[in-house]
């Protein structure tokens, strides 16, 4: 299956991300020149001075002040994104699916308790939440060395940036893990939905292709073809359990953060009371023509 549309997604979200604490980081340098042209001499703010009168408390407060405003937006969209990923997704993947093997099936929304597994995610919320602690962690430790070390402005406010590129990672990072799980639940939404409508196809695990950045169960597991058990097409995984495929449920988080893989399909047989040889569409013709 083609991801082109998840890396559009994706693409889209890290601009978010990127622009919002942007705003945030902006805001925080303004604060910080105004703060050493108060208090520093010949250009030196030293810790002592800023320990007067809780000054680098209130500077602490108000640099988290304005990335609490900047990080509401991104963890809300941080918060939708599985639901709409999966529903992106699901609609392209059904439409490859037909255009692959020249048919029309009549494909069904995703039921409703696969949609809340995938939102309803504890990762997902642990992930988000940390954004915060994270960001008020860095912001003190870069000000406080900062200050001991009599650090000028401009060595201060790169600190400053290098903290918001930390954190901005970090929501990417929890973007695209949400992303790619959302987006392999969706894959393997279309294979069970061809199934049940009488197509008949191999699953197989499919590593992501760099060796370096792949974990090594991962790498066990490529290519490894999914098999029945207790009524489903599951993947045994190396250690042990069966799972759906990347992201299952039951894999601990070691196993799926900033996880790259997907599941691959065979064809094996479509039935005869299936139509083929249908001209391709558009995506636009054939989502008019599905009703997804």
């Amino acid at each position: 299956m083609n991801y082109k549309k998840l890396t559009q997604e994706m693409t889209a979200q890290d601009k978010y991300i990127a622009a919002q604490y942007r705003v945030a980081l902006n805001q925080t340098r303004a604060k910080l020149a105004l703060v050493y042209e108060k208090y520093a001499i010949n250009g030196v703010l030293t810790y002592a001075e800023m320990a007067k009168y809780n000054r680098l408390t209130a500077l602490e407060k108000s640099m988290m002040g304005y990335f609490t405003s900047k990080n509401i937006g991104v963890v809300s969209s941080l918060r939708t994104l599985p639901r709409k990923t999966l529903d992106t997704m699901f609609k392209d993947f059904a439409y490859q699916f037909d255009n692959k093997y020249t048919i029309r099936l009549t494909w069904s929304l995703i039921p409703e308790k696969a949609v809340e597994d995938i939102v309803n995610n504890p990762l997902d919320k642990i992930a988000r939440d940390s954004l915060t602690v994270k960001q008020r962690d860095r912001i003190h430790r870069t000000l406080t060395q900062g200050f001991l070390q009599g650090q000028g402005y401009p060595e201060m406010a790169n600190g400053i940036k290098e903290a918001y590129g930390k954190t901005a990672y970090d929501a990417s990072r929890v973007a695209r893990t949400e992303g790619q799980r959302s987006a392999v639940a969706a894959q393997r939404g279309v294979y069970d939905q061809s199934a049940a409508l009488g197509i008949k196809t191999n699953l197989f695990w499919d590593s992501y292709e760099s060796s370096s950045r792949t974990r090594p169960n991962h790498i066990k597991m490529n290519n490894v073809k999914a098999v029945m058990h207790e009524g489903t097409l599951l993947f045994h995984y190396v250690t042990g359990q069966w799972v759906t495929g990347p992201f299952s449920t039951n894999l601990p988080a070691s196993e799926v953060i900033h996880c790259r893989c997907r599941i691959r399909e065979e064809l094996v047989e479509i039935p005869e009371d299936i139509e083929t040889g249908i001209p391709k569409q558009s995506s636009l013709e054939w989502g008019k023509e599905s009703k997804l």
